[in-house]
């Protein structure tokens, strides 16, 4: 471990539903099955320390029905933000892919890119499976449902028990006595926070945190929407918060160049 202990990693700071849509090949309007090909195509973007097991599903899928065969191709985290875009406008995207419940998907809705779910859904019991909150947050637009969960992330802090042990602390219970503790760590020279944002999405979570907190998720709702402003008081408020951990040294100086696993490291 080096001399610099960094004592909390976010590992995730938001709600995030890992979804599977069935893109729309067509302009057509009809009930949607899937085709009746050999081999179905899946784009995802669970790679690498997002892998979990996706994997293992896939093959569970292929080891237990013969009708057709689901050939995942797994992509770097990032890449895939651009190359799924350039795919979904060409000729031959694929029949599944991975993305992000909210207003990505919102886009891709409203830009005619995806086919709805509904009959899958019904045969399936779907909504014996899910709670109603992530079927109507998550997997429902314009009344219909578009995307199937796959997964969910929790936002919580890990933080280093040694550590805190020796600057005689308490894991925080609240925003205050974490502040708090942020201080007390600083002053004994240990860095706070350990963060890796190579990928953006770690840092971004951040933002996301602190406005959900402070601002509520209907606001949030309406700033993704854009019926809210970014020069509003409820996001200066958070970029001010931001800020005051970023001016007082609270995170590590290389975090642009650590990814979310890397940077879990640190606390270790």
């Amino acid at each position: 471990m080096k001399k610099m202990v960094l004592v909390f990693v976010l590992v995730v700071l938001c709600l995030v539903t890992i979804s599977i849509f069935l893109s729309r090949r067509s302009n057509e309007v009809a009930p949607v099955r899937l085709p009746e090909v050999s081999q179905i195509n899946l784009y995802h973007y669970l790679s690498g320390s997002l892998q979990g097991g996706v994997a293992a599903m896939i093959e569970t899928v292929n080891r237990r029905q013969k009708n057709f065969h689901v050939a995942a191709q797994a992509l770097d985290h990032e890449a895939f933000k651009s190359m799924i875009h350039k795919t979904l406008a060409g000729s031959n995207p694929p029949e599944l892919f991975s993305y992000w419940a909210g207003a990505k998907t919102q886009e891709l809705v409203d830009q005619g890119k995806l086919e709805p779910l509904d009959d899958i859904w019904r045969e399936a019991s779907l909504d014996n499976k899910f709670s109603p909150v992530v079927i109507n947050s998550a997997s429902t637009y314009n009344g219909r449902k578009y995307l199937l969960p796959i997964g969910q992330h929790v936002a919580v802090f890990f933080y280093n028990s040694k550590v805190f042990a020796k600057a005689g602390l308490r894991p925080p219970a609240n925003w205050a006595e974490l502040v708090e503790a942020a201080e007390k760590l600083k002053q004994q020279g240990v860095t706070p926070f350990a963060l890796g944002a190579r990928e953006r999405w770690p840092a971004q979570y951040w933002f996301d945190y602190l406005l959900l907190r402070t601002a509520g998720p209907e606001y949030r709702e309406r700033l993704m929407q854009g019926t809210a402003s970014y020069a509003d008081p409820q996001v200066k408020k958070v970029f001010g918060m931001w800020a005051d951990f970023l001016q007082k040294g609270h995170f590590n100086d290389n975090a642009n160049d650590l990814d979310w696993a890397e940077a879990a490291q640190l606390v270790c």
